[in-house]
């Protein structure tokens, strides 16, 4: 009797030893599976970074300059009702406006200086800015004159920039486009 209680402590505890070396098993397994989800994770959210900085950048050297595949009139159209002004990535995906691909369309077009007048006397508000970088861009001589009525006339204009949209002075826009802060993304002046 005395041998059957020996070997049924000696079961148990290697009942229990098994138990453990099995819930240890999964534990390690469970922390591997964990450890790989969180390399995987974070190597794609450095992929994803790098991407949105790409889309929102071009390059580090350059602007990004995609016309979107559109054709001159197409982005005139476009343009002329575009609903912010914004250069640069805009928002959680950095992408670039619709806006700013329209004048980049009308700034490679061989009649650019002339779409770019005529947005700015017939657009609203936020493509008058646009047409004003293009034309800062193309005939610089010309640009405080046109700029002058929208200086005068200060509406406001939706803007743009990364994740936030606020509403700004026309006044407030034409300064900056006039002293350079755009230049950047439009391809500076004829005089540069």
């Amino acid at each position: 009797m005395k041998g059957w209680l020996v070997f049924l402590a000696g079961a148990s505890r290697a009942s229990k030893h098994w138990e453990y070396s099995r819930q240890k098993t999964r534990l390690m397994e469970g922390m591997k599976n964990r450890l790989n989800q969180l390399i995987i994770f974070g190597f794609s959210a450095v992929a994803f970074a790098g991407l949105l900085a790409l889309r929102s950048h071009g390059s580090a050297a350059e602007p990004v300059r995609s016309s979107g595949g559109l054709t001159a009139d197409e982005a005139y159209q476009q343009l002329l009702f575009t609903k912010f002004f914004a250069f640069g990535g805009v928002g959680f995906a950095g992408t670039t406006s619709e806006g700013e691909r329209a004048f980049h369309a009308i700034a490679a077009s061989t009649n650019a200086l002339e779409l770019f007048t005529t947005v700015l006397a017939q657009g609203n508000a936020q493509s008058r800015l646009y047409a004003l970088c293009g034309i800062r861009r193309l005939a610089p001589e010309k640009f405080n004159v046109l700029a002058k009525p929208i200086v005068v006339a200060n509406p406001k204009v939706s803007t743009m920039a990364g994740c936030v949209g606020r509403d700004d002075r026309a006044s407030n826009v034409v300064a900056h486009i006039a002293g350079g802060l755009y230049d950047f993304y439009i391809g500076g002046t004829q005089t540069d």
